[in-house]
């Protein structure tokens, strides 16, 4: 099946799935037939390879990036401030949380 949506800015060239709109997962292609989106029957979105998610021409989702390491070392010991860091990267890593970094 294959459907053309035209929103206010953009048009999304194409969406394909195998039966239905309520099918096991829904295909977004871009005009050239390039896939750059999956939506699978639990809601999960998957962008394809390189892709990225804009919002307002403002990237707020792209490929994962690398680990931070947790702050180590230095004349001055901040606990407090060590174990923040520790815990916004925590948040971040695909194991224990959003999975924005490794």
């Amino acid at each position: 099946m294959s459907l053309i949506v035209k929103g206010i800015h953009k048009t999304i060239e194409g969406i394909e799935s195998s039966n239905d709109i309520s099918a096991s997962e829904i295909k977004i292609y871009t005009a050239a037939g390039v896939l750059i989106m999956t939506i699978t029957a639990t809601g999960a979105i998957q962008l394809a390879s390189g892709a990225t998610l804009d919002i307002n021409s403002q990237t707020v989702v792209k490929g994962r990036l690398t680990a931070v390491t947790a702050p180590t070392g230095g004349a001055t010991i901040d606990a407090e401030c060590r174990t923040a860091v520790a815990a916004v990267i925590d948040r971040l890593k695909a194991s224990t949380g959003h999975g924005l970094i490794t």
